[in-house]
């Protein structure tokens, strides 16, 4: 008898926004959290809210209003959203990337950062990626099962990044260790300050490590990206040191755990959808669009902060000027209004566009390293486990929701299935 997967399974109604969000905070209802928009989106789809989590501000759950807010030049995307306190280190990190900067700085900062980030260094990256894969499967292949997310969605991304970057291997381990304590700071539902501390810790180490990277470069240029950002040039601009430092430190935190939750994400939908993985198991050229259904069906990033300088019109009302936007990436990504039956995962939909990356000025500078990262895991995974299985029927997700993701993902495979 086929099952209804977990994540759309009807959520117990609450009786106001507030209370969906009193659910969504509280980290126990994981498995819940799509219904959860849902309700959220039927109740008030704009709702104000003073919560001590997110400040005052005006939480959007439609697809229209969102893209609205995503397109419109004059929104800047807030710091003050990502729980890092009013002093420390992890403040003045995020205060000095080209994200959260005024639009004029974040423009220049961002132009120049493409000349060095280009598709084609990612794409000269595909063939290493591929090898990465190779090695961490061959290390669980004689076992038939794995841990997919300590042992192959995890360590990846972290692998991936830095070879972009130029971190040499015995590096790895301790800028995984720094990227895990800046995540954790950065989600305002489970944020303590203990974890602000342990943010501040790996903010300071990361300044001191790329200044020091960036020394070596100026030196012994290599082919990397710390030496692409260096030499990046727009008529006479060029990025200064710190410039540089705080790109690689957000470049590396936001390239790897959200990568690795996609990764996650997108495995568990298609395990839990047998008709479809047995379909892209049959069609390697659906692996693109499978992708991007993975991004919309149940991506990383799923709470995201806009300051609203000018004032902004949804679809009935409008935000004044100067207030604050939250954006719900995961309520867009399913809103009915825009997706045919949208909590049903289809590897060859075509509506959109899925807000998983943002849009507009302030869209993922590395979303296409991500989507090659996750093609190439998946399919790897496939091609070389086509009876891979999940053995768990609810993994464990952990309590986050800045940042969804699993705790853990246990399968298992038997050869010639």
């Amino acid at each position: 008898m086929s099952r209804r997967p977990i994540d759309s399974l009807e959520a117990s109604r609450a009786e106001s926004a507030e209370g969906v969000l009193d659910k969504l905070f509280d980290g126990h209802h994981m498995d819940e959290f799509f219904p959860l928009l849902h309700q959220l989106r039927e109740l008030q789809p704009v709702h104000r809210t003073c919560r001590p989590e997110l400040g005052d501000c005006h939480v959007l759950t439609r697809h229209d209003d969102i893209t609205a807010v995503l397109r419109n030049p004059a929104n800047t995307e807030w710091v003050g959203g990502y729980g890092t306190g009013d002093a420390g280190a992890l403040t003045r990190m995020f205060s000095e990337v080209f994200t959260f900067l005024p639009k004029s700085q974040h423009d220049r900062i961002r132009r120049l950062v493409i000349r060095a980030f280009t598709r084609a260094r990612v794409e000269a990256l595909r063939d290493r990626t591929q090898k990465m894969v190779d090695d961490l499967l061959d290390e669980v292949a004689d076992r038939e099962r794995m841990e997919v997310v300590s042992e192959l969605a995890y360590p990846l991304p972290i692998m991936v990044i830095c070879l972009l970057l130029g971190v040499p291997p015995s590096d790895y381990e301790q800028m995984r260790s720094w990227a895990w304590a800046v995540a954790r700071a950065g989600d305002f539902a489970s944020v303590t300050e203990e974890i602000l501390a342990k943010g501040d810790d790996a903010a300071v180490g990361f300044g001191e490590y790329f200044a020091k990277l960036i020394e070596q470069r100026k030196r012994n240029p290599g082919d990397d990206l710390v030496t692409a950002l260096l030499a990046a040039r727009e008529g006479t601009d060029r990025l200064g040191d710190r410039e540089i430092i705080a790109t690689c430190m957000f470049l590396l935190q936001a390239g790897h755990e959200t990568t690795s939750d996609l990764i996650g994400n997108g495995l568990l939908a298609l395990l839990r959808n047998p008709d479809q993985m047995r379909r892209l198991i049959d069609d390697p050229d659906l692996t693109e669009n499978a992708v991007e259904e993975m991004l919309r069906y149940d991506g990383s990033v799923q709470f995201n902060t806009r300051m609203i300088p000018e004032g902004q019109k949804l679809s009935d009302g409008e935000i004044a000027p100067g207030e604050v936007a939250v954006v719900v990436y995961g309520a867009a990504n399913r809103d009915p209004a825009v997706f045919t039956d949208p909590d049903r995962f289809d590897i060859t939909r075509t509506e959109g566009p899925h807000v998983a990356f943002a849009l507009g000025t302030y869209y993922c500078v590395g979303a296409h390293l991500a989507r090659m990262e996750i093609a190439v895991t998946i399919r790897s995974l496939l091609d070389r486990f086509p009876g891979l299985r999940l053995i768990d029927e609810r993994p464990d997700w952990r309590p986050t929701i800045v940042l969804r993701g699993l705790k853990s993902l246990n399968v298992e495979w038997h050869p010639g299935a």
